[in-house]
């Protein structure tokens, strides 16, 4: 079964629990390709916990990075978008199993990570190539060019659908960031 469920950068909780309700509905997760497009196969109803980890070095020693997991109970499913996807069955009498970070300051760091390497440069490099667009829009006769119009209106509809997800991204951010302090 596929099915289409867009998270952004900071919902990835939101994500992990989207897959371990599909899995107590019967649907294992399979893969995960362009974000968005989840495949399942149909499975007996468990309780199984997902977790991501957003690791950008993982890759550097790869193999010591998944025995970490391995040892820890983990089952290791793939990446996507230096996102590693994990799985086990839920531990109901011990929550902290079914973690894969232990302490706030752990996740705190992740999310600053999640920040500082995927948000702020696609941030900057969409708006810079904006701009010039917008300038471009106030001195634009739409009158002598009709299909500049339809251009234009298409790049807004673009800005706000980029201002969604951006505005997605940050409050989900906080809202983390908070929790995290508690």
């Amino acid at each position: 079964m596929k099915e289409f469920k867009l998270f952004t950068l900071t919902e990835y909780e939101k994500e992990e629990e989207y897959l371990r309700n599909k899995h107590q509905q019967g649907y294992e997760f399979v893969s995960v390709s362009m974000p968005g497009y989840y495949t399942f196969k149909k499975c007996d109803p468990k309780d199984v916990v997902y977790r991501l980890d957003y690791n950008p070095d993982a890759n550097k020693d790869k193999q010591a990075y998944l025995q970490m997991f391995e040892d820890a109970g983990w089952e290791y499913l793939q990446d996507m978008n230096e996102y590693s996807y994990f799985r086990k069955e839920a531990d109901l009498t011990n929550e902290l199993e079914n973690e894969i970070f232990y302490d706030e300051e752990s996740k705190l760091e992740m999310l600053r990570k999640i920040i500082n390497t995927k948000f702020i440069p696609v941030l900057l490099v969409v708006v810079s190539c904006m701009i010039p667009n917008v300038i471009n829009f106030f001195h634009t006769d739409f009158n002598e060019n009709p299909t500049l119009a339809i251009a234009f209106l298409l790049l807004f509809l673009l800005l706000l659908s980029f201002a969604y997800v951006v505005t997605r991204v940050i409050v989900g951010y906080f809202g983390l960031k908070k929790k995290y302090k508690k």
